[in-house]
């Protein structure tokens, strides 16, 4: 029977060593797994809200261009309908009475919905009919001097009054006499404001803002007044997708709202942790009811290897046992430079059997536990 030697692990405690170094690096990996995945599927998450936020723009720069289109074709419209009425004021000009202008400038309003003013313009772009529609704002001077100037409305944005905000659409006045000459009309920027809001995403925010002045923001869906708003350069950098409006001072601005990002990677790295110790409870608990296992095996099989080799009373060697050792010392001594000399004693207990007959087994069985027990003080 083979032997263990002292101070060196059996196969069964190497495995559960073995087992549990596999143990803790399943679990270091799972870990390390589980992190990987929650972070690229962070990444994911923000490259498809890139792709989200550019369909937005695009869909808002679509729709805006559309409107502004629509728009200019209104306003055409209403120049070919009210051409009589658009040549007379044209020509009166400083003669024009306010009795004049209202008849058309009502049919304006009733035409293109969200109008506010019109006004004609000559070619050194001054207002024809300033006397009854009043001075322009610093803004609207500003817009008109640059159509002139580039020949067609390139720049267009927002104009600020107080509580007040529009946009003007400058188009070629339509009259005989009209050539280098604009029809100036002024709307009301609540379409523009809806069709940000219709296109805003769940945790984004969509700006309007100039391109032309840093932080300017003109539009917003945060807030309901149309005042504008001035950002700090540090506040900018937050911005996640920015594109420019064609033929405008205008970029159309998207941020995610910030919460949003940080607890989207927080929960990312919560659920792989916590999806990581519920895994590694389980692999713990598999892993110590493996080794309770093994070590009730082990137990078991430890106490019937005794009793195969052992006396159930004494618990001293039995024959099996002794033919085993015997054998082992044979060969050691055969096979090496050992004395070969030894010596091996068998005692026998002369009328034993008096002592079961007269006191019975259970004495008998004492006895000889006591004999065992005073030979093991002489013997190793």
């Amino acid at each position: 029977m083979s032997k263990t030697l002292p101070g060196f692990p059996t196969s069964a405690e190497r495995a559960l060593s073995t087992s549990r170094h596999l143990v803790i690096i399943a679990s270091a990996s799972l870990l390390v797994l589980l992190l990987w995945q929650s972070i690229s599927s962070s990444l994911s998450h923000q490259d498809y809200q890139r792709l989200l936020m550019k369909s937005v723009t695009e869909r808002v720069v679509d729709e805006y261009n559309e409107y502004f289109t629509q728009l200019r074709l209104e306003i055409d419209l209403f120049q070919k309908i009210k051409l009589n009425e658009i040549s007379r004021l044209e020509m009166l000009g400083e003669k024009a009475k306010k009795e004049d202008f209202m008849p058309t400038y009502q049919a304006y309003k009733e035409m293109l919905e969200h109008g506010r003013l019109f006004a004609l313009i000559d070619s050194q772009g001054k207002g024809i009919l300033k006397h009854i529609t009043g001075d322009f704002l610093a803004a609207c001077e500003e817009e008109v001097r640059t159509t002139i100037a580039d020949g067609a409305q390139e720049q267009m944005f927002l104009h600020h009054s107080g509580a007040q905000v529009h946009f003007d659409l400058l188009q070629p006045l339509a009259t005989e006499s009209g050539q280098n000459k604009f029809f100036f009309a002024a709307f009301n920027t609540d379409v523009l404001q809806q069709i940000l809001i219709k296109y805003q995403l769940p945790h984004q925010q969509l700006f309007l803002m100039r391109s032309d002045k840093q932080g300017v923001i003109e539009l917003t869906t945060e807030q309901d007044s149309y005042e504008q708003m001035i950002i700090a350069q540090s506040e900018l950098k937050s911005f996640s997708f920015i594109e420019q409006l064609p033929g405008t001072r205008w970029q159309l601005a998207i941020r995610l709202d910030p919460e949003y990002s940080d607890n989207l990677f927080l929960w990312s790295i919560f659920r792989a942790v916590l999806i990581w110790l519920a895994l590694s409870a389980g692999i713990v608990l598999f892993y110590y009811g493996q080794k309770k296992r093994l070590v009730v095996q082990r137990k078991m099989s430890s106490e019937l290897r005794f009793k195969d080799t052992h006396d159930k009373l004494t618990g001293l060697a039995n024959r099996k046992r002794f033919d085993v050792l015997l054998t082992e010392q044979l060969t050691v001594k055969n096979n090496t430079n050992s004395p070969k000399e030894g010596v091996v004693l068998h005692i026998d207990l002369d009328k034993f059997q008096i002592i079961n007959n007269s006191f019975g087994y259970a004495v008998g069985d004492a006895y000889l536990n006591k004999a065992s027990l005073d030979l093991k003080k002489f013997l190793p």
